[in-house]
């Protein structure tokens, strides 16, 4: 698999095996109702159940296998790059004779899609056909541009004079001043856009290119520690709509007429079963009442109901809820196939007795409340342990003569949200030499975001977000720069004497806090700079003053 594309009827029965015993337990066995492959193999953030096509898997090992033939300087790899690869860099055009070319082909563009070049002395870098200034190569850019096609091999190390960018005006006209790299005399070097490191992974491959579904919210609460898998697993099935319901089974060309097994009035379908049916409600409305909740209608509500709630009565919900939705299905089998009357008792008892059992798999912490004690009564549980706040005193620190402080952050107004950053740098005599706030736009705010923008677009010397950078370099003996911004770093090394990065809480980083919030508010590109302290700003961060926190 991570040498030769394997063929696509080996690739669709072996994915046909797999399917079938996921869904049926038996390889030979075919589901009539399942779930899309491609949903089922996304991430389970996406409501799939993490697992990876085969023809996926396939295309990623061969990108390593592409990787390492590009990249190596071992003779097995140059060996390659002799047979299959031209003076000028591309791959062979025309035929040659060989198992492995293939499928070096057959994902030869979409390794290239994420290659982008940091530019040293720029003689391995095509101008026009590799990526090294913008998101994209310049050819797919400027297609019919009529400078690309008088100078179709033109490399980037023409564009370089005495480690100087010498840009014609052509050129210009298509990237601007301040986008071009900073320049450096090591060699050209190959990195790999899906990793923040710029190292490739097999992983980081898949993720680029698997098909991608939006994001769920009810990821955390269906697989969670606490709940065991056969009922994640039921109640995944549920929310998914998987399940062979009558209304379901007339989408696949099924001719049969329809009536709830439970009242015998309405038409079966999964929400009518689960939510609608008088049945139903009868037992959401016992379930609701121990909880004092009203009854209920969605998966939504079931996931809301307990969030003002204490963790612990948080978790016994969850699992009561769950344990619910999956009695009423099963009685529901039992009534189509068994002839089994409905019978509510039965199935109070056993919601009852199976929240019990699972209180060995709880541990969330309850309030000091009379209502925790009052539920864990009602299910027959122990009393948990209650999480005390402790209070603990901070204190703010100036750099030390001829230092300079930096106090970064950054803000976002939802996840993904329109996001900010904002920047205080003061000095040893606590006054404020610069503050900036700035806007990011509508962004998922992570630290590759605030460091492209600070690094990339505003060339500002040590903009690092102190809640995010600071806390990993403290892991790594070897502080490792993502590879958008090594340039930037490298000249940041060459000016700045000393570089300390140091995590402060956000009690003790409150103006530069203020200057994101603010920046959150901007749109993305717009920038505020304050030469001294701004006046909105009331009080900084004070030496002589205690601050404290909760924990």
């Amino acid at each position: 698999m991570s040498v030769y594309k394997w063929p696509q009827r080996a690739l669709k029965d072996c994915e046909q095996m797999i399917r079938n015993f996921l869904w049926t337990g038996d390889p030979s066995k075919r589901k009539s109702v399942v779930l899309k492959c491609d949903k089922v193999c996304s991430p389970f953030e996406e409501g799939g159940l993490g697992l990876r096509r085969l023809e996926i898997m396939n295309k990623a090992l061969l990108m390593k296998f592409w990787w390492k033939i590009q990249n190596s300087k071992e003779d097995w790899a140059i060996f390659f790059q002799e047979k299959f690869i031209t003076k000028k860099g591309d791959w062979i055009g025309y035929y040659k004779k060989s198992s492995i070319l293939p499928g070096l082909k057959w994902i030869s563009e979409d390794v290239q899609k994420f290659t982008t070049w940091i530019v040293g002395t720029g003689s391995k870098i095509s101008v026009w056909n590799d990526t090294w200034i913008k998101d994209k190569p310049l050819c797919e850019l400027y297609p019919d541009n009529a400078y690309l096609n008088e100078f179709p091999v033109m490399k980037v190390e023409n564009l370089i004079v005495d480690n100087e960018w010498v840009m014609p005006s052509e050129l210009l006209d298509m990237v601007l001043i301040n986008e071009l790299p900073v320049l450096s005399l090591e060699e050209d070097k190959r990195i790999w856009s899906g990793t923040i490191t710029g190292d490739f992974s097999v992983s980081s491959a898949v993720e680029c290119i698997r098909t991608k579904y939006s994001k769920v919210s009810w990821v955390h609460q269906v697989w969670n520690y606490s709940i065991y898998p056969n009922i994640s697993s039921n109640i995944w099935k549920l929310i998914r709509n998987i399940f062979p319901t009558d209304e379901k089974m007339k989408t696949k060309k099924f001719q049969l007429a329809s009536r709830c097994c439970f009242c015998k009035k309405d038409e079966e379908t999964l929400i009518h079963i689960l939510w609608k049916c008088n049945y139903s409600e009868l037992i959401w409305k016992w379930l609701g009442g121990m909880f004092n909740f009203k009854n209920l209608k969605s998966f939504d509500e079931v996931f809301s109901f307990a969030k003002h709630k204490s963790p612990a009565v948080g978790e016994i919900w969850r699992y009561a809820a769950f344990i619910t939705l999956r009695e009423l299905w099963f009685q529901r089998n039992r009534s189509v196939y068994e002839d089994e009357v409905f019978n509510e008792q039965n199935i109070k008892s056993r919601i009852l007795k199976l929240t019990a059992e699972e209180e060995i798999r709880m541990k969330q912490l309850m309030w000091n409340t009379a209502y925790d004690l009052q539920m864990l009564k009602k299910f027959g549980m122990k009393c948990r342990r209650v999480k005390t706040c402790v209070v603990k005193e901070i204190s703010f620190k100036l750099p030390q003569k001829n230092q300079l402080l930096l106090c970064c952050y950054g803000a976002s107004r939802g996840n993904p949200g329109n996001s900010g950053y904002g920047i205080m740098a003061r000095n040893d005599k606590g006054e404020v030499v610069v503050a900036i706030e700035g806007g990011l736009g509508l962004l998922l705010i992570s630290l590759r975001k605030l460091w492209q923008f600070f690094v990339q677009e505003n060339g500002l010397s040590i903009m690092v977000s102190e809640s995010f950078f600071s806390v990993q370099t403290q892991k790594q003996q070897n502080l490792r720069v993502p590879w958008f911004a090594i340039d930037r770093w490298k000249q940041i090394c060459n000016i700045a004497t000393k570089c300390e990065f140091l995590h402060n809480y956000r009690e003790l980083n409150f103006s530069a806090n203020y200057l994101a919030n603010r920046g959150a508010t901007m749109q993305r590109g717009d920038q505020h700079i304050y030469t001294s302290k701004p006046p909105f700003l009331v009080n900084l961060e004070n030496e002589k003053q205690k601050y404290f926190r909760t924990v």
